[in-house]
């Protein structure tokens, strides 16, 4: 007569497990992607004088000032914060007030003309440093995600 044989599954425990594991390698992913933003971000030193102005707002109501674009904003205004969604997460962004042309790096823009004189001012390639950054982690973290769950 043979044996029975009794198998008890504890999914529960199998479920929190593999979140717990996932949720500490996305939170790795996200620290490499800051990492490899940080590393792709284009910096102007001083001597490229190729940039623009910022509004700077002055003590008192509405008053505004021109201030130079700092070099290394953009680098600066990078930052890693956990998400404000229910499913939770880690968000990488960059840009901030003084670092607004972020998506402009990005992006990049198109052949532009002046409305009132007509005259072409040029356009921008992108910079797709944030680009870079997923693309360099979206192999590792499946890599690192199948390595510990096996």
């Amino acid at each position: 007569m043979a044996g029975k044989v009794r198998i008890v599954w504890n999914s529960r425990e199998v479920i929190n497990a593999i979140s717990a594991i996932t949720a500490e390698e996305e939170q790795a992913a996200a620290r490499r992607m800051f990492a490899n933003t940080l590393k792709y971000v284009p910096v102007l030193n001083r001597k490229q004088r190729k940039w623009g102005h910022y509004f700077k707002v002055k003590h008192g109501r509405g008053r505004k000032d021109w201030a130079d674009k700092i070099p290394g904003a953009l680098k600066r205004s990078v930052k890693l914060l956990r998400s404000r969604f229910q499913s939770g997460g880690w968000v990488v962004y960059a840009g901030d007030f003084i670092a607004w042309y972020a998506r402009i790096v990005e992006y990049g823009t198109k052949m532009r003309r002046q409305k009132k004189t007509g005259r072409f001012t040029g356009k921008m390639p992108a910079k797709k440093f944030m680009r870079k950054a997923i693309t360099a982690e979206k192999r590792r973290f499946m890599y690192h995600l199948k390595r510990r769950l096996s």
